[in-house]
């Protein structure tokens, strides 16, 4: 009838890291704190995107009740941001909310385009053209640092098929703060540690 108690103290640690996925999204049974961002006007393809994507994470989740939160194209307010875990899902020239963010992604995209920059650090690579793939990418809320802004996106709608495939059925897979997907081929790296031999290993 032993007791082993070690002092601690509880508090949050920031996890912007795909490892950890599905956390911190799953952190609160119904998803309260969950916000998904949408096109303005969003396809049925793309709303059956979300809600697979919503229905893994309230399965991890486990909770009996389930409210997360949905926005449409740019009709939120900054306050409103600042709460939330965000989802932005859909290809940048259709969400509003990934345009926003682009230049702070890992692999940002062209302006004004659906094709990504190709470009680490200083290094520039060249895909083949019309290339579909799929991206995740975690980084830090601009509008909360204390909470993450997932982007699903890609290329093309089938690479966005890919990297919500990948999230729902092998998420164990990502690492980093950035997931290539082409296929059943998951690529990861995290940017903020790339030394330079790193950036080449990390284009390769």
């Amino acid at each position: 009838e032993s007791m082993l108690h070690l002092p601690h103290k509880e508090q949050d640690v920031r996890s912007l890291d795909l490892d950890f996925y599905p956390y911190p999204f799953d952190r609160r049974s119904d998803l309260a704190d969950v916000l998904f961002v949408l096109p303005p006007e969003p396809r049925v393809e793309e709303w059956e995107e979300v809600l697979r994507l919503a229905a893994a994470l309230g399965s991890a989740a486990g909770g009996p009740n389930f409210a997360p939160a949905v926005a449409l194209g740019d009709t939120w307010s900054e306050a409103k941001l600042s709460d939330y875990h965000l989802i932005a899902i859909g290809r940048p020239s259709r969400n509003p909310a990934l345009r926003q963010v682009n230049t702070q992604l890992p692999q940002p995209f062209q302006p004004g385009s659906d094709e990504i920059e190709q470009r680490i650090d200083e290094v520039v690579f060249r895909l083949p053209p019309g290339l579909s793939l799929g991206l995740v990418q975690l980084i830090a809320s601009p509008w909360n640092e204390t909470r993450p802004f997932l982007a699903i996106t890609g290329t093309t709608d089938e690479g966005i098929k890919w990297a919500t495939y990948v999230l729902t059925n092998r998420y164990w897979d990502l690492k980093g703060n950035l997931a290539l997907i082409k296929g059943d081929q998951v690529n990861t790296a995290d940017t903020r540690a790339l030394t330079s031999s790193g950036v080449a290993m990390a284009v390769a």
